[in-house]
């Protein structure tokens, strides 16, 4: 779900503005103290020097998604802030078997945006796929 697997272009606006959330935004820094205790802040800077320095452009999982063999659903908003519906393209043509589910007028966070339709299609997901292991 609006996974990433290497970096493109689009997403550098999204991670700065991340970093400008945590430099002035409290109630932004609480959650992320909330969530990683006294590590927030390494927790944030390692995230963001992750995704922002230069040498991790040529970062690319694509090699590595072949080994997957579970059933895998590849689902993003095709509006979505931080990649291109390219990006989830590449997720599901690099797994086998996977199934792509491209979301019409949803961004990035799509168990929020689109709860109803979302839901479905994940219980449908499991569904048919714990019924075709079990036979």
């Amino acid at each position: 779900m609006a996974a990433h697997i290497y970096i493109e272009t689009k997403m550098e606006p999204g991670i700065l503005g991340i970093q400008q959330a945590f430099m002035t935004d409290e109630r932004f820094r609480a959650g992320l103290r909330y969530a990683h205790g006294d590590k927030y802040e390494a927790v944030f800077q390692n995230w963001f020097d992750g995704w922002h320095k230069p040498e991790s452009i040529a970062w690319d999982m694509r090699p590595l998604l072949s080994q997957i063999r579970c059933p895998a659903l590849i689902a993003q908003g095709e509006e979505d802030e931080h990649a291109t519906p390219q990006h989830a393209m590449d997720i599901a043509e690099s797994i086998p078997d996977a199934d792509l589910w491209l979301i019409p007028g949803a961004k990035h966070m799509l168990p929020q945006e689109k709860v109803a339709e979302f839901n479905t299609k994940i219980l449908r997901f499991l569904k048919d796929h714990v019924n075709n292991e079990q036979h």
